[in-house]
């Protein structure tokens, strides 16, 4: 049996949330082996926690004991609970020296609609980032 915290989410850093509001990050460094061509990030795997319960939802993810190794992405697909009429932009600031600035943004639901057929999903996940 694996608990995810002992392996994937061993290496983590918090980015607070830099306006009222907005979500903290979640950043994962994930070990070498574990590393997909698909990740945004490289080595870097984030997490958008929105609230108290959604944090505590996720350590318990993290500390279950399973059979094997799976992805952390139970919060990336869940809608957002914020709601705003305008695009929102914001940068984190790493909270630990050598990790990645993180810039999130948030797009009104005009916006995501006109996406839809157009081979884009909206989720809870990050747009960009910068080093």
């Amino acid at each position: 049996m694996v608990r995810l915290a002992d392996h994937l989410a061993r290496e983590q850093c918090v980015y607070p949330s830099p306006l009222i509001g907005c979500p903290v990050v979640l950043v994962l460094d994930l070990p070498e082996k574990n590393r997909g061509a698909g990740l945004a990030l490289g080595r870097y795997y984030p997490i958008i926690i929105e609230n108290e319960d959604e944090r505590a939802e996720l350590n318990a993810f993290f500390d279950a004991e399973r059979p094997a190794m799976v992805t952390p992405d139970l919060l990336d697909h869940q809608p957002t609970a914020f709601h705003s009429d305008r695009l929102i932009v914001t940068r984190y600031t790493p909270s630990r020296p050598g990790w990645p600035w993180i810039s999130l943004f948030y797009w009104p639901k005009d916006y995501r609609a006109a996406a839809v057929g157009q081979g884009l999903s909206m989720a809870r996940v990050l747009i960009s980032t910068e080093k």
